[in-house]
């Protein structure tokens, strides 16, 4: 990871693949899918995080109306994000290290 980057780590335990987003400054973007029971590591870039560097998470269950929002979450340089989804996403818990 080199500045201006951070990573975003997600285990999904869920039995479906889960699309996943970022929240920042009023916008959407999609960040990538993770396969259904996999791990996955996206290296993003700190402009996704904006001025005020707070992002929120967003993933949602392919072929199903599940989904699930993370709480504000607020990153400072060299951190990164670990984001565990379970078989039921309301019980998913996200970590910054």
């Amino acid at each position: 990871m080199s500045a201006g980057e951070f990573v975003l780590r997600v285990v999904n335990h869920h039995w479906l693949d889960v699309d996943i987003y970022i929240l920042h400054d009023g916008q959407r973007t999609h960040v990538g899918t993770v396969t259904a029971t996999t791990t996955q590591e996206f290296l993003l870039t700190d402009r996704l995080l904006g001025a005020s560097r707070q992002i929120a998470l967003l993933a949602d269950a392919i072929g199903s109306p599940e989904g699930v929002r993370s709480e504000t979450l607020l990153l400072q340089p060299g951190q990164y994000i670990e984001w565990t989804l379970e078989s039921s996403l309301r019980r998913s818990s996200v970590g910054v290290y």
